[in-house]
């Protein structure tokens, strides 16, 4: 029987392949189950959750985010036959990550939630932060972030 994250490895690839398509932004999972792609501009941590309802955990480990100065992070939610990315430039996870629960290996814990057409990111002891700004649709110009620098994405979190 294949692994979990395994199931996961192909619809990651396709997301990157989508990805160079449409930015010429090239990056490579680190491997079968990888949660991490890396390029030429950097590493990008890349998660995926299938729908326990309406609701999506995912980890991610703040330490690695922090020693790769990571582009940002990926999250693919699939939702009865459709897959929900978001995507969210590295200093916006850095300003988030401080604010959310840890698990028992230390990641910090992404619990997101959809209500209607709004997709909510729980922050224990805060409010919700609406996640529909990060979405990813295509032609991917929202994914610019990606090639570096500072042309990230302006959305506040509060």
């Amino acid at each position: 029987m294949p692994r979990r994250a395994d199931r996961w490895d192909e619809p990651k690839r396709e997301f990157l392949r989508q990805v160079r398509e449409e930015t010429g932004v090239v990056l490579e999972l680190e491997g079968r189950g990888a949660r991490w792609a890396s390029g030429p501009a950097g590493s990008l941590a890349i998660m995926a959750s299938d729908s326990r309802g309406e609701r999506w955990w995912l980890g991610l480990d703040e330490n690695e985010f922090s020693r790769r100065h990571a582009l940002g992070v990926i999250l693919l939610c699939r939702s009865k036959d459709a897959v929900i990315a978001f995507g969210m430039p590295g200093d916006r996870v850095r300003d988030l990550l401080p604010r959310l629960g840890r698990d028992q290996r230390g990641e910090r814990k992404l619990n997101l939630v959809s209500r209607g057409r709004r997709y909510l990111l729980q922050v224990p002891g805060g409010n919700e932060i609406d996640l529909a700004p990060f979405l990813v649709t295509q032609p991917f110009r929202d994914l610019k972030w990606l090639k570096g620098g500072r042309d990230q994405k302006e959305v506040v979190l509060v």
